[in-house]
């Protein structure tokens, strides 16, 4: 099933009653859905899973393409032959220097892949690329959305939750209208429960909690 930006932006239009975009234009929207993407990207990085190709560079660092956010899995050398995740204190320990060419000659092939969710661009090989390599990894590329017909590649089952975080969006707008704040309130918490963003959904979904930080200011 193909999905497109319009698709979502229409559901969120006939609940806020707006389906010409008058109100809440469709640049609003458009933007709104980008950050949509962004933030799901972000809690839930499989959404968006892709297998994709990543040419190496010459040496043992490493970053993931513009269009990925964060490799979920690594699969193998393009060529066909296995690839394991290690932990980067192992091979330190057991070849210390290991990233230079002095201590681990290059390779074309990958025998081991170094990553870190606190650095989601980067990973490390082991041995250290020639810059002739290319290996095979899952990772999270959430499509860019600048016009309706952008198509979003993910599961049919993403966009209520993208609806959601469009509406959480055009009440929080209305925000000076009475009941439209507990609106907003009430989407952005559909939209982290549906992301099992658990601490965010609760912050939303909790009066007293939204009271206290309107009193803080």
């Amino acid at each position: 099933m193909t999905i497109t930006a319009q698709d979502v932006i229409d559901r969120a239009a006939l609940t806020l009653q707006d389906v010409d975009t008058v109100r809440w234009t469709t640049h609003e929207m458009l933007m709104w859905l980008q950050d949509a993407v962004r933030e799901t990207a972000a809690i839930k990085p499989s959404t968006f899973a892709a297998t994709i190709e990543l040419s190496l560079e010459a040496g043992a660092d490493q970053v993931l393409p513009d269009t990925a956010t964060q490799m979920i899995r690594v699969l193998r050398n393009t060529d066909g032959a296995a690839i394991t995740v290690v932990e980067r204190h192992i091979l330190d320990v057991m070849e210390p220097g290991w990233p230079t060419t002095a201590v681990v000659p290059f390779t074309d092939a990958v025998l081991h892949v170094i990553y870190d969710d606190e650095a989601p661009g980067e990973y490390m090989v082991y041995p250290g690329n020639t810059g002739n390599g290319s290996i095979q990894a899952v990772c999270c590329v959430p499509p860019v959305i600048t016009e309706t017909t952008d198509d979003i590649t993910a599961k049919a089952a993403i966009v209520p939750v993208l609806t959601d975080y469009l509406l959480f969006r055009a009440f929080s707008k209305e925000a000076g209208i009475p009941g439209s704040a507990a609106r907003a309130q009430a989407h952005r918490a559909l939209f982290d429960v549906a992301l099992g963003n658990k601490a965010k959904s609760e912050l939303y979904s909790n009066p007293d909690t939204q009271r206290g930080k309107a009193a803080r200011g």
